[in-house]
């Protein structure tokens, strides 16, 4: 599988924010957000490269990183992008979960994958792999166009699984309202904050949890901006 990067860390935003975890970027994304009339750009473009790695070397690097933790499940496996699940990639990625679950010959696995998706790629199969789905659909201020960004299908389908969680990176409120149009569960909605700068995160913090209230929806800040601003690979 190619990986453009791998690193232990804690998981800054969603659902699980918080929760030790072990990140796999997968290179290659079916979009290219932060362009046109975008109001936020891409927090990791690394994903356009990467270097090829067996499952056995993945295991190594994941083990040597934390093996006890991840194996009691007290740290998080996720793999994000980029797009990791497009066609390709996500069986690299389902392939290396079975391998994983041979190597250690659980008779339950105790590794709890996420995967992060931007939902657009439609699976009948290979959601089940995964304990937490983190869907990101794009919203018009990614600068993608709507044809590009929504796959009804694979929304419908996603949000139909118990384990999703839809989060929507937001600028403004039309931005909160244009969520609509996607026609998720509402409990399952978290409100990001559009921004890349810790020097920015209180306000725009501030902004998600002012719409939370007002549309009640879940918002939540992103951490990782707020620990290590820029940082990459942390």
């Amino acid at each position: 599988m190619k990986i453009s990067e791998h690193f232990l860390s804690v998981q800054g935003e969603g659902i699980s924010a918080g929760v030790p975890a072990y990140f796999v970027r997968m290179a290659g994304c079916n979009l290219n957000c932060g362009h046109g009339k975008s109001t936020w750009v891409c927090d990791s473009p690394i994903w356009r490269a990467g270097e090829d790695y067996t499952n056995l070397e993945l295991a190594r690097l994941i083990e040597a990183a934390d093996k006890q933790g991840i194996i009691e499940g007290r740290t998080h496996i996720i793999f994000t992008g980029g797009e990791p699940a497009m066609p390709g990639t996500m069986e690299q990625i389902a392939d290396f979960i079975e391998f994983m679950k041979r190597r250690h010959r659980y008779p339950v696995p105790r590794y709890f994958y996420e995967i992060e998706t931007n939902g657009t790629v439609w699976w009948i199969e290979h959601w089940e792999y995964f304990k937490q789905i983190n869907c990101s659909p794009k919203l018009s201020n990614s600068g993608m166009p709507w044809k590009a960004r929504y796959n009804a299908d694979a929304i419908k389908e996603l949000n139909e699984l118990k384990q999703t969680w839809f989060k929507f990176v937001v600028s403004c409120e039309t931005d909160v309202k244009e969520i609509a149009d996607f026609k998720v569960n509402q409990s399952k909605v978290i409100l990001m904050p559009a921004c890349t700068d810790a020097q920015e995160l209180p306000e725009r913090t501030r902004f998600v949890f002012e719409m939370a209230k007002k549309y009640h929806y879940r918002a939540m800040p992103r951490l990782h901006i707020l620990a290590y601003n820029k940082t990459m690979g942390v």
